[in-house]
């Protein structure tokens, strides 16, 4: 039995708590990012405050700014055993400037008043609250907050933090707050920079932000209804927009969820160094020497283009089933295409490397950049390979793409559920191969792109097995798919943004090792192809075609002459039971890129395979005489 593909590792550590404060008052500055507080975090807060406050200003009366800063505001009245009121303040629509619907009691004239607020960014609610205040002449007005997050700054707060400040009660009082039966929010925060060359041309240098969030929710005999944000001060709103078109949506068939037990989780990865805390300018000086090495291969290399692009999402997720979870996403790409040229004769070359990591993981790659442009040159001279139907061996990039593209997309189980003649093709139990054929998806295996801990429906990712020894076994789930066919969810629901709705996404999908070499599968083919990389190619269904980047002849069991302009054509469920060798050299190809559908594109995915022989293949080119 053909060994299978790598095993996912070992689970992560438990997520590690909040940071305690100590009890005399704190400050402390940390980096952009999501901070999610618990209750015991904000109670520490509170009392650090508190004790801070009683100690270089002892208030008469408390005044908490309504609506998040009556219950820091409470608290610390309680702490301090001080008289507490409220002022309302709010936004009568998204961007609006603050203004008071509530004054403050007359019970604060005369007296040592202290505003409190949960936040404080531009200051222009607190400042609102101490005018209303002021008015009616207390003796003396100080404010605070639990965070300080912006320029404002006010007199007393207990922790400074530029991060998303997800406070307790956001989720259970917005979320349980829901009138839909179930509710569901994600909030993304992202820093991303970008660097391309073309030719000894700088194209662009970007940086940039983004942030917001989605919300989506479902009722009985409803459909699924979504918003997106791109402020917290929107979140609230929006969890009621989401119910209102979820109930306006009626549906016959009503959408069920399968059970997923509520995780609550921090994963926070080894960002191998930090792309956030390397310049634009070093960024520019990496890609513009990779860009270089292709220049300088030879006079025939005519242009070039080379991308360096990282990002680095903060990401938060929380559901009225329970889950609460927070990660961290690095991504960092590189890519160099090299065009040469001769005559009218015009090669290219293709470099792509992609990485759930950082800085580190791109440093050293020069030779992969050299290695393309000398292809591109070397491919002026090849031939085109002569069409026919040949013994073809897959390099493991090609045989990646090809089970990405051909099958893994038939897998996904909302393309299967939608379409009748998908569900015929795709029968659980059906015979897609020889018995040394193994495929399947791996969203948990380690430091790949397509790799996350948790879909963006709160699943834990797994691997999930597709075909097992010919046979179809599995296929890819959402939690609304796999309860609509009585399966299981596999934490295969992805969206590329919070501007979109999670949907079935692949994520490192492969082909299961085999035994043997190379060397064993070229042995007895007489006359055959070896195809190489691959530039892209297109699916119909059960018919695919594909075009390698390069390949060679295999001759007389020797891998032989270059050749170009290979294109893989046929019927994906022919060509899978013609796979009749595979060796036991898996690798995962880390390439950039990115999976679309759906409108949303690039999606993080891997491909991984080892050399896979399928016993006859059409293969397009010349066509013979």
């Amino acid at each position: 039995m053909p060994a299978a593909a790598p095993p996912p590792p070992p689970p992560p550590p438990p997520p590690h708590q909040p940071p305690v404060p100590k009890r005399t008052g704190f400050t402390r500055k940390t980096p952009h990012g999501v901070l999610q507080v618990d209750w015991p975090f904000f109670g520490e807060l509170c009392r650090a405050l508190a004790l801070k406050i009683f100690r270089e200003y002892d208030p008469d009366v408390v005044i908490g700014i309504a609506r998040a800063g009556v219950i820091p505001g409470a608290v610390v009245a309680s702490i301090l055993q001080r008289d507490f009121a409220s002022v309302a303040i709010t936004r009568q629509e998204s961007g609006a400037r603050p203004v008071v619907i509530a004054g403050p009691p007359r019970i604060v004239t005369g007296r040592r008043v202290l505003i409190v607020d949960e936040t404080c960014d531009s200051g222009d609610t607190m400042k609102l609250a101490l005018n209303a205040v002021r008015e009616l002449k207390p003796a003396a007005v100080k404010t605070a907050v639990s965070f300080r997050t912006g320029a404002y700054k006010p007199d007393f707060y207990a922790l400074e933090s530029e991060n998303f400040i997800i406070l307790p009660w956001d989720r259970e009082v917005i979320i349980g707050g829901s009138r839909a039966d179930y509710t569901e929010i994600r909030v993304e925060r992202t820093w991303s920079t970008a660097v391309t060359f073309r030719g000894r041309r700088l194209e662009a240098a970007t940086a940039s932000e983004d942030q917001g969030g989605f919300v989506r929710a479902l009722n009985r005999g409803s459909g699924w209804g979504t918003a997106s944000f791109t402020s917290l001060d929107q979140l609230e709103a929006m969890v009621a927009r989401a119910d209102e078109l979820s109930r306006a949506v009626r549906l016959e068939r009503p959408i069920r969820l399968a059970d997923v037990p509520p995780q609550q989780a921090d994963r926070v990865p080894d960002l191998d160094g930090d792309v956030r805390g390397v310049s634009l300018a070093e960024k520019k000086r990496l890609i513009e020497a990779y860009n270089g090495e292709m220049l300088a291969v030879s006079d025939r290399i005519v242009d070039t283009l080379a991308t360096y692009r990282d990002e680095v999402s903060e990401y938060w997720y929380a559901n009225s089933e329970g889950a609460l979870l927070h990660e961290v996403r690095p991504e960092v790409t590189l890519s160099g295409t090299a065009i040469a040229r001769r005559d009218g004769t015009i090669e290219k070359g293709l470099e792509s490397i992609g990485l759930r990591r950082g800085w580190h993981s791109v440093q050293g790659k020069a030779a992969g950049f050299r290695a393309v442009a000398e292809r591109a040159v070397r491919l002026l001279d090849a031939p085109t390979v002569r069409g026919g139907t040949y013994p073809v061996v897959l390099d493991p990039e090609l045989a990646g793409v090809f089970i990405h593209e051909a099958f893994g997309h038939l897998s996904e189980a909302d393309f299967v559920y939608e379409n009748p003649q998908a569900r015929e093709m795709m029968t659980l139990g059906r015979r897609f191969g020889k018995p040394v054929l193994n495929v399947g998806d791996n969203g948990a295996a380690s430091g790949l792109r397509g790799t996350l801990p948790f879909d963006d429906e709160g699943t834990p990712t797994q691997d999930t097995a597709l075909i097992r020894e010919g046979i179809l076994v599995g296929r890819l789930h959402s939690r609304e798919t796999a309860a609509a066919m009585s399966e299981r969810p596999t934490g295969n629901a992805r969206a590329i943004s919070f501007r979109h709705p999670p949907i079935v996404r692949m994520t490192n999908t492969y082909i299961g090792n085999g035994r043997g070499t190379f060397a064993d599968l070229i042995r007895d083919i007489k006359l055959g192809v070896y195809a190489c990389g691959a530039f892209g190619g297109q699916t119909m269904l059960e018919n695919f075609s594909f075009t390698a980047a390069y390949g060679h002849m295999i001759r007389d069991g020797q891998v032989t002459e270059l050749v170009k302009d290979v294109v893989l054509a046929g019927n994906l469920f022919q060509t899978l039971d013609r796979i009749d060798h595979i060796a036991g050299d898996f690798r995962w190809n880390q390439m950039g890129g990115g999976c679309g559908k759906g409108g949303q594109y690039p999606l993080p995915v891997t491909e991984g395979a080892p050399h896979v022989r399928i016993e006859a293949a059409l293969i397009g080119g010349d066509v013979p005489a």
